[in-house]
Order: structure tokens, then sequence, then C-alpha cells
């Protein structure tokens, strides 16, 4: 239907891009109630209904088949303390099915779990005996009423205490909520001391939800619906008749109070800020395109009038989409979306109930419900769940998925600032398994080079530790992501791409620079610990493997183990159409420049490398900063790009300062102390040559760059080097002005 009026050209509710619509909680999922015109639930406190809770997770079970299940979540790591709800006491974890809690601490008082209490905490009845927040006893008295045993919550299942137990839970954390059998989402407070609901009722109390299954052969057997739905013989819930169908009146006020006040103001004003967060990019089928392009979101009227032309199941689908795309928006204006440990504990957990405005809605990974919704389509979502643990992965390193994950988390806000790493474990440990190396400070190990030139989107926050935090246990590097809170430039990670191919070459006319190793880093926990080499294995791999010619003596007599195609991809002569280097192990029809190192997704991960410093031999030049760009189309977002000069060279290479146009302390003439990082190239395709390159790469004024080297301005403190800017220098003035090699160590 929406396929139908957008080729008619008929308007229809505006919708979250494409690229974002997985970011937001509920959408991107089953929604679809074609029973009757429905409501959203009060927002005034209510009663929440535990029959409604109950069909879902029933529905749950019965049609969505194993993708809301980890069933290899033990594998990675399990609770090793859950609450008995029933015995009000903590239990060892055994192999015991759990609920998780998923909530924000704030400033609320309640027991902890520690060595001294462990013993007493395990008696039966123990729990009632001590101070426990509002927010864990709704929690314990939720999952009691729903017919389940245990719980687990942070701080009461952690021996807070025990820094070994510790520190291994919080390595194992995407595992404990991917686990989960199900995972209470408590959004509706600031802390919590704040209820999660305001009361609970039977279910003989309710009315019933209907649920119509989207392909009824697919699931013979199952009884999941109530004798009051109205069914033919075959399960199907009939249709309502042209005088049982709802007015257009009903829709039209029951759009205007969805559409208009939310989407007009509201939603298009969170949009607008999760579309800084991402960059603008459409990242699943063309990830280089609709860089920053507002959409056109049209009015009501235009809702009404289209809407007229169309029957009632169309009415009650968009109405039961809005809904949902609405509770979206509010869920994101939480304090608990806000918050950086969440963010983990939602996108892990395969099934979650949440709490938030007043109301109770599902969410799993095929379907989300709101609580008002009385009828449902049901059925397993279409594709096999490629997962690890939770996170949509590929069996490949795929860094536009990993970079839009560090873009939506950084903008997240943590009471401690060093717990950064550890609040994005999981995600790092999800893609380290196909990442080879991992992650240093959570920048990848084989794509190291290109991944020191992230850039800020908007102005960062550095980060700093409490001040007793032992230096050991505060990796907040300047040369890092991790050591900087705010809007990171996603587009900025193009050169970390530049393995992949696409049948027609780079979409949208914009071609990614390559980039090159001209410096061994090696990292240090601090300043003089013991030193590791940091291995480029994507940088190895290319300069062994990608396409060189067929007489090239130093070509390998044979690819890696699992690969296989051709030198010659732009023939396209393989044995898998389109795939020159395709690995056959790795299920994937992604085609590649070059073979890269492979792992096995599913195989146990290391905790992600912490280091503080970088050490490296390299080169260094002074500058001079010769104007200040902002405000014009090429330099976008907010960051000012600083034109470097030398000599009466006016623009031979750009720094985007950390800093935005009414904010600026750099001024035209500032010299600036600029450290080699790598060499690169703006990659053409064929013999055209492209004069475009992109904000982050100084816009318009520096098209004629093609080579160049990648540059960081530092500033020096007792010894130590510490980033300031990232830019790049044309390679001809970088070879005549750099004045000498140094030894540097980065902070």
């Amino acid at each position: 239907m929406n396929d139908y009026m957008e080729n008619t050209g008929v308007f229809f509710p505006p919708k979250v891009k494409r690229h974002l619509r997985a970011f937001y909680p509920y959408l991107e999922k089953q929604t679809t109630s074609t029973h009757a015109l429905e409501h959203r639930a009060s927002e005034a406190p209510h009663p929440i209904k535990l029959a409604t809770i109950k069909t879902w997770i029933k529905t749950c079970e019965s049609t969505h088949e194993n993708h809301c299940v980890n069933s290899e979540a033990r594998i990675f790591g399990k609770p090793v303390w859950l609450i008995d709800v029933v015995n009000s006491c903590v239990v060892p974890a055994g192999a015991n099915p759990y609920f998780a809690l998923s909530y924000t601490w704030g400033a609320a008082e309640c027991t902890s779990l520690t060595r001294s209490n462990l013993s007493d905490l395990q008696k039966p009845a123990s729990l009632s005996a001590v101070k426990l927040a509002r927010t864990v006893k709704d929690a314990i008295n939720l999952t009691a009423r729903l017919g389940y045993q245990y719980l687990w919550v942070d701080k009461l299942c952690i021996v807070q205490d025990d820094l070994d137990e510790k520190m291994a839970q919080i390595h194992a954390m995407r595992a404990v909520y991917a686990g989960a059998y199900l995972t209470i989402v408590a959004a509706q407070g600031s802390d919590a001391s704040v209820p999660i609901y305001s009361s609970l009722v039977n279910e003989e109390d309710c009315e019933p939800i209907c649920v119509q299954r989207a392909n009824p052969r697919k699931h013979e057997g199952l009884q999941l619906f109530d004798s009051r739905c109205d069914q033919d013989e075959n399960g199907k819930v009939e249709e309502n008749t042209a005088e049982e169908a709802s007015s257009f009146s009903d829709v039209e006020k029951t759009l205007t109070g969805i559409f208009k006040e939310d989407f007009e103001t509201t939603f298009i004003k969170k949009r607008g800020e999760v579309d800084e967060i991402i960059g603008g990019m459409a990242w699943e089928d063309d990830p280089y395109s609709d860089c920053g392009s507002p959409p056109d979101y049209g009015n009501v009227d235009e809702l009404k009038t289209a809407l007229s032309q169309f029957g009632p199941e169309t009415w009650q689908s968009l109405i039961s989409e809005g809904i949902m795309q609405r509770l979206a928006v509010e869920l994101t204006q939480s304090t608990w979306f806000s918050r950086g440990w969440t963010f983990q504990e939602y996108i892990f957990s395969p099934r979650r109930l949440v709490f938030h405005s007043n109301t109770v809605n599902w969410d799993c990974h095929c379907a989300s419900w709101h609580e008002n919704q009385r009828h449902i389509t049901s059925e397993a979502c279409y594709g096999g769940k490629n997962s690890i643990l939770g996170i949509d992965t590929n069996s490949w390193p795929n860094v536009y998925r990993l970079v839009r994950l560090i873009c939506l988390f950084n903008v997240r806000f943590l009471t401690r600032q060093e717990d950064v790493l550890d609040a994005f474990e999981g995600p790092l440990q999800s893609f380290g398994a196909v990442f080879d190396g991992g992650f240093i400070s959570g920048l990848p190990q084989m794509f190291f080079d290109a991944a020191l030139l992230w850039q800020p989107y908007a102005p960062l926050t550095r980060r700093t530790p409490f001040e007793t935090v032992p230096a050991t246990e505060s990796i907040l590097p300047s040369w890092s992501w991790v050591g900087w809170q705010g809007n990171l430039h996603s587009e900025s990670w193009l050169a970390c791409f530049d393995y992949i191919i696409t049948e027609s070459g780079w979409s949208g006319g914009i071609i990614p620079s390559s980039t090159h190793s001209t410096v061994k880093w090696q990292l240090s926990t601090t300043s003089n610990s013991r030193k590791t080499p940091i291995i480029v294995s994507a940088d190895v791999f290319r300069k062994k493997y990608s396409s060189p010619s067929k007489s090239d003596s130093n070509r390998p007599e044979r690819l890696p183990d699992g690969w296989s195609g051709s030198y010659d991809y732009y023939n396209y002569k393989c044995p898998k159409a389109f795939q020159p280097f395709g690995n056959p192990f790795h299920e994937t029809r992604q085609p590649f420049k070059q073979p890269l190192p492979t792992m096995n997704a599913k195989s146990k991960v290391k905790p992600s490398i912490r280091a503080g410093f970088l050490h490296g031999h390299t080169r260094t030049a002074t500058l001079k900063i010769t104007n200040l760009l902002s405000g014009i189309p090429s330099v976008r977002h907010g960051c000012v790009t600083a034109a470097l000069g030398y000599s009466d060279k006016l623009f031979a290479g750009y720094l985007r300062l950390n800093e935005d146009s009414n904010t600026v302390k750099t001024q035209i003439g500032d010299s600036c102390t600029l450290i080699e990082l790598s060499s690169g190239l703006l990659q053409d395709e064929g013999d055209e040559n492209y004069s475009q390159t992109l904000d982050w790469e100084g816009g318009d004024s520096f098209t004629h760059i093609k080579s160049f080297f990648n540059v960081m301005w530092v500033e020096w403190r007792d010894g130590v080097a510490y980033r300031k800017a990232v830019g790049r220098v044309e390679e001809s003035v970088w070879r005549a002005v750099f004045s000498r090699e140094i030894d540097v160590v980065l902070g």
C-alpha cells in the first residue's frame, strides 16, 4: 500500500529516513493493526494490564521462531547471581531463565551486593528486610506477577567491591542482556526512585488481544486467538464491512492528534538531532549519498485528502505506525535514553518491555506493539537472524555499522567519563569477532591509520576522569574518539572503507580517500609502560594482494585461505558473480577490492585493548593558518575549517578545528605544529577526475589536493603530544616543509 501511495504521488505520513530507522525504538518492526481504529493509551497514570504483556510474550514465543532468542549468549558470558523474586533473595545464576532490568540509577538509595552481605542476602526473604529503590521493587513485583522467578539487576547481582568479578561482568554485559528472556526497560523517570508503573491489573479485568497470523499455515496448531475475535474457519480475522468501518471524521481526528503536533514539532526536531549525529548518511543502500539533505514533510491537510481515497485498512495501518513513531520520540527524550550505559543494554536485549510516558510497549527483534493495540498481526521477520548477540553484524569487518553505533553512543552522557570503554565494550566485542586485531581504545586495529582520522561533526567536549582514578583505569586518549563526548562526523571514516567495491563504483560521485601507513605505531597503557606494535593488517593485505598486474613478479601465487576471485576485478570474472574476492565461508555477497584477514564471527573475543598512549617515529613541520572557513555549503555542520599555508601558497592544506564560528579562538596567522600520521590519495574512478572534496576534506577550496599527507595539529605538555585537530597537507608541500624526524608520544 505504501509503495502504491508513493508511486501514485499520494502524500502519506513522514517517515524516518531509512538509514536512521534502526536506531529509533519500535521502528522497522511489525506494528500493523488490521481490525479496528485504535488510539494511543492514556498519557495519565493508569493500571498496566498483565494480560496484554502475557499475550505479547506468548505471541513472540509462538510466531517469531528463533529470531528473538539468543541461544548462543552463554558462550560469551552469563550472570553470576540472580534475584529469586519468589523467595526474595539472591541465588547463584546457574542455567535458570531470567529477566533483566535496564534503568538509570541517579541519586536513588539502595542496598548493593557486597562481599560482606553476600551470605546474608542469599537467605530467603532477606531482600524484604533491606532498602531497595522503587524501580527495583517494581521490577521484582512485575517479574513475579508475570509468572517468572529470576531477575538480574546490576546493583544486586554483581558483587560491587569484588573488582575481579565486577570487571568480568562488565565485559560479559552484552551476554547478560542478550541471554535475558526479557529485559524490563524502566524509562519512566529520571532515576531509580521513580515507580516503573502506577499499578498492575489482573487478567480477568482486561479485554483480550486478538492475534492474527500473517501466515496461518506456517504455525498450524497454535491457539493464539481469543474467542471474541471475528475469525473465519481458517483463523483469519475478518475485515470490517463498509458499514462497520470507522468514518473518516474519526480518522481525521486521530491523525490530527498523532501527526500534527508530534511530526511537525517534536518528531521533526528529534530527527534533526539524529541526522546530525549520524551525519546524514544513507548507510545501507547508498553509503555516500543524501548527505544532510532535509526531508520533505508535507502537511496534515494533504494527508487527510490523500487518505480519503483509501479504505480503513490504510487508515488503521498509518495510525498504528504513527502511534509507534510518537512513542519512539517520547522514549528518545527520556533520561534513560540519554545515558551511556543503557545503550548496549537496549541493543543486545532480544525482547524488551518498555515503560515510559505512563505506558508500556513491546519491542523485540521482529515486532513492536503499543499498550492499546487490541488486534495485531505477527510472524517471524523476513530474513534470517544475522546477528551476534543482538547486533546485526556481518561476517566481514563492516565499518559502516560500527561507525553509526559509535556516533549514536558518543552523544550520550556518563557520570564517570572514564567508563566510556566499559559502557561500549559490548559492541566492541561483537565487532571484534570479525575485525582482525580487535580494537585499540575504540579504534579498529586493522584500519588503525584511517581510523585515526576521525573528525568532529560539531565541537566536542574533552572527557576527563575523576581525580582519584588511577592512570591505568583512565583510558581517555586525545587521539581516539573515546577521549571526547559529542557528535562525531561519520563520513570522516570513509577512508576505512576503501577495500569495498560496487558494481557501478562509489555511489553518489563521492570517492573516499585511501590511507597508507607511513608510521609504525606502538601502544602502551601509560607513557612509560611496555610497548606493543600495532598491526594494520588491512594495509598489509592491500600491499600484498590489491590488483597487481599479470606481469607483476611480486604477485602472490595464491590467495589467502577462504578467498577466491580474480585480480582483474573490473571484469567481474570470478566463480561468484560480482564478488572478485568473495569469501564463500562467510556467506557474503559484498564485493571486495582485496582479501581481508578472516575470523570466526562466533569465536569468543578477548576484551578490547585499552591504550592511553601511542609511540611512533614520524616527521614534523610548522605551517600557518591563512584563512578560517565556515558557513559555506562545502564546509557544513558547525566546525570551522582552517586553511594551512606555506610561503606564498595560501591553500596548501587544512585542519578541521574542534571549534564553531561562534566560539572559535584560533586566529589567522597562528602557527601549527603538525606531525605526520599517514599518506593518502583521493581516489578517482577510471579516467574521470573528480573535482569534489567533502566538508571534512576541506571543501571546495582544496579540490586541487589529490595526494597528501594526513597530519595532526598537536600541543605539547611534559613531553607528550595531544591532539588539537586533524587534516591534510598537499604532498609536495609536506615534502618541502617537514623540518625533522622525531619520536613522538601521543597521549
